[in-house]
């Protein structure tokens, strides 16, 4: 059964090492979330090793400049960072499974969407970008923009279909859950209706296990038990978790489940929490409402 905790001092002190999500526990998109910077300075004062792992499609030096921004200082709040999006551009520089294999040398991606028009993401990797569906070798999607939704895409999927083009997502959060509470799409989900159609999908970051082994390299340590998980979607956050084997999860019940799991004061209902858990099937250690030292 869940414990709900109210400090992270309360139950972080068997594990050497965090593994930590960032939008929805470190910050809300916009604001640093002030309990998680004290939280975790806390931890690396009491040295912990903390790496931050995000479905997020920036390469580790722009998710690095974001948390700059915020405030969260590598050395101070964290030590490392792992972004589904450095980890896809690993795979399309050395491909390492049977999707990336079949793409061609130099492969013409056309770009469904990204959040914020920003293709950072493919600097610098031998592949290039076209505005023609008809001449892509495949597709990639990092994010929807303020006020497109995933049914927007279908007319495209199914065009891409035609051709079995396969499609990049480097984002494998379906929804974000704004400062202002109301969740937004992500890339996934139009992901999965791409693979609703029979299209080949490949999808990087949470819950797959693979993404964690970068964290465990990162902070030295080779069993997976020494790691206490924390995030705030009970699907990627953690299901990811228990797919790696880490030795503990935290559920942030504040981020994109706040609607359902948060009472009238802004704490964890516990009856709620139990529910979610039953539907679900997934069962963190623990809980808070927000990340707190």
């Amino acid at each position: 059964m869940t414990e709900i905790a109210t400090r992270l001092g309360e139950i972080a002190e068997p594990f050497p090492a965090l593994i930590v999500d960032q939008w929805g526990v470190m910050h809300d998109g916009c604001h640093a979330l002030p309990g998680a910077m004290h939280a975790l300075s806390d931890a690396k004062r009491r040295g912990k090793s903390i790496v931050t792992l995000s479905n997020s499609s920036k390469p580790r030096h722009l998710a690095k400049k974001m948390l700059d921004d915020l405030g969260f200082l590598q050395g101070v709040h964290y030590d490392h960072i792992v972004t589904s999006g450095a980890d896809m551009r690993d795979h399309i520089r050395d491909p390492q499974d049977d999707f990336y294999r079949a793409l061609p040398e130099r492969p013409r991606l056309f770009v469904l969407a990204t959040y914020d028009g920003d293709l950072a993401l493919l600097d610098g990797l031998p592949c290039e970008t076209t505005h023609d569906l008809e001449e892509a070798d495949g597709m990639m999607i990092t994010g929807l923009k303020e006020g497109e939704s995933p049914e927007d895409f279908h007319d495209l999927l199914d065009r891409a279909r035609m051709r079995d083009l396969p499609l990049i997502c480097p984002n494998a959060d379906r929804w974000v859950a704004m400062p202002c509470g109301r969740l937004h799409p992500c890339a996934a989900l139009v992901a999965e209706a791409y693979a609703e159609r029979g299209g080949r999908v490949r999808l990087h970051g949470k819950p797959d296990a693979h993404i964690y082994y970068s964290c465990f390299r990162l902070a030295g340590l080779k069993d997976s038990r020494d790691f206490l998980a924390i995030g705030d979607s009970l699907n990627n956050d953690i299901g990811g978790a228990i797919n790696a084997k880490c030795g503990a999860s935290v559920l942030i019940a504040g981020g994109i489940h706040r609607a359902e799991l948060l009472d009238e004061g802004g704490e964890i209902d516990a009856r709620k929490l139990a529910a979610l858990v039953e539907k679900t099937g997934i069962e963190p250690t623990y809980a808070m409402a927000e990340l707190r030292g």
